[in-house]
Parts: structure tokens; C-alpha cells; sequence
């Protein structure tokens, strides 16, 4: 698999962990950068992140205000809405299953003899 493709598909679990950052509390865009890091994801959605946001607020998973309270007006609070959790359980199970497709997968690649190339 060539990387573009990898990287194509590498930004659709991006909606899933902020929906996981979101679960438990309220967070400003930089508050939950933050949190995405801490996953061990590194930097790599960063840059993504605010138009997921974006996304994921018009498809009704969030939501977002403004705080009044603070200097820059563009900086915002986001939650996650109750579609937003269903969404997530939604992946959840989705993933629970694939995984136990994913093991049987494996179980039953390494009981395979290998063959020859060539033969």
C-alpha cells in the first residue's frame, strides 16, 4: 500500500478520538490538541483537527460556543452531543467485532504452512 492511500485513511480515526477527548469534559481547540497528543498520537492531526471540528459540529456530533470571557473571539468550547455518543458507541461496537475478525484472521494465517515461492 502506498502511502497516499495510508494517509488517506488514517484521517477518519480522527473523529473517533476526539469524540473519546470530548466524552468527559468540555474543551477549547488548544485544551484538546492537547489532549489528542496525550493519546500517543503525536502531531500527526493536529492540522486536521479544527476542520473535523468543523465537520463534526455541522453533522450534529458536537457542539461549540464561545467563551465571553476571554480576549480572542474566534476561541471556542467544544462538547460532545448525545448523536456525538451514540457515534462513538457506534465505532466502538463496529471495532469490538473487527477485532474478533481481525484475531481469527491471524489464528488462522499462522496455522497456514507456508509455501514455497515458485511451486
Amino acid at each position: 500500500m502506498n502511502n497516499e492511500v495510508a494517509e488517506a485513511s488514517s484521517g477518519d480515526w480522527l473523529v473517533p478520538f476526539l469524540l473519546i477527548g470530548l466524552r468527559e469534559w468540555a474543551y477549547y481547540g488548544s485544551e484538546l490538541t492537547q489532549k489528542i497528543s496525550g493519546f500517543g498520537l503525536g502531531d500527526k492531526y493536529l492540522e486536521e483537527m479544527y476542520q473535523a471540528l468543523r465537520q463534526m459540529e455541522a453533522e450534529g456530533l458536537v457542539l461549540s460556543e464561545q467563551d465571553g470571557f476571554e480576549f480572542d473571539p474566534s476561541r471556542r468550547r467544544y462538547s460532545i452531543t448525545e448523536t456525538g455518543r451514540a457515534y462513538l458507541e457506534f465505532w466502538a461496537a463496529s471495532l469490538s467485532q473487527y477485532r474478533e475478525e481481525i484475531d481469527l484472521f491471524f489464528e488462522l494465517y499462522n496455522k497456514q504452512p507456508m509455501l514455497a515461492s515458485g511451486s
